[in-house]
């Protein structure tokens, strides 16, 4: 078995979170690595982003020379990745990736921004891969990703009281919520004929404040998530509309740059 048996220990590790289908496949990201025994950066405040982290991403230079290495890491996508009341890191991703840091031995260093500033982040070469990132086709553009370590359905959600909304083509020339660019609603909205306004958010719990308040008539966020979110916040006016969505799951994974092959390995 050699390094499978602690990888699959390390992936039932986190199976309490009960949240999606975990692959232990996803532990190979960092595979391949080399040097000295390491582990994942000790708990602390979050830091804050420098100005430039990376001038150009590292591909192709010895993974061990690369160390740390650096991961952008959301601050609020509540409950995965996310800032507890301490400034902590806390959530699903954390827990994952630390778990995947040592069995690896890797070295890493997280930079906190919001969701949305860290996808353009990434793109500009500021860091070397990301903690968490949802696959699309558009995406797949300027990212490689692992395989999935958590896969949810997808859902709209609209205002419970008060929604103009009633059928999918209601919300046709409406302002509609997307969390981060290039996201699965995209293109779902895309695949279903619907034109709307776009609103880019960086987290489901920013857009889902915007459906609340009624600024965005919807949002397309996994049932899990937003039932989470509504919890934590308080939302009062939240529905999710109709049924989940089966043809567009949300396929949460690590994201490495285009060709950077040692570390996706």
């Amino acid at each position: 078995m050699g390094w499978r048996t602690p990888l699959m220990t390390a992936a039932l590790s986190v199976r309490r979170w009960g949240t999606g289908r975990l692959t232990a496949g996803l532990l190979v990201l960092l595979a391949g690595a080399s040097g000295p025994l390491v582990s994942a950066e000790e708990p602390g405040p979050l830091r804050p982003p420098p100005a430039l982290l990376l001038s150009l991403p590292r591909i192709g230079q010895p993974l061990a020379g690369r160390e740390p290495l650096i991961v952008g890491a959301t601050t609020d996508s509540y409950p995965y990745g996310y800032a507890d009341q301490d400034q902590l890191w806390t959530g699903f991703t954390v827990d994952l990736l630390d778990a995947v840091a040592r069995v690896m031995n890797l070295k890493i260093q997280r930079v906190a921004l919001p969701g949305r500033q860290l996808q353009e982040r990434f793109r500009r070469g500021d860091f070397d891969f990301l903690q968490s990132l949802s696959q699309t086709p558009e995406r797949e553009a300027y990212a490689e990703f692992s395989v999935p370590f958590l896969t949810l359905q997808g859902a709209i959600f609209v205002q419970k009281r008060g929604s103009p909304v009633k059928t999918l083509a209601d919300f046709n020339g409406r302002r509609f919520a997307f969390v981060g660019v290039s996201s699965i609603a995209e293109q779902f909205l895309r695949d279903s004929g619907i034109t709307v306004q776009g609103v880019y958010v960086s987290s489901t719990t920013e857009g889902l404040g915007l459906v609340e308040s009624g600024e965005c008539a919807g949002v397309y966020a996994s049932h899990l998530t937003a039932l989470s979110v509504i919890e934590r916040q308080g939302l009062r006016n939240i529905a999710q509309f109709g049924p989940p969505i089966t043809d567009h799951d949300i396929r949460h994974s690590f994201a490495v740059h285009k060709g950077d092959a040692q570390l996706l390995a």
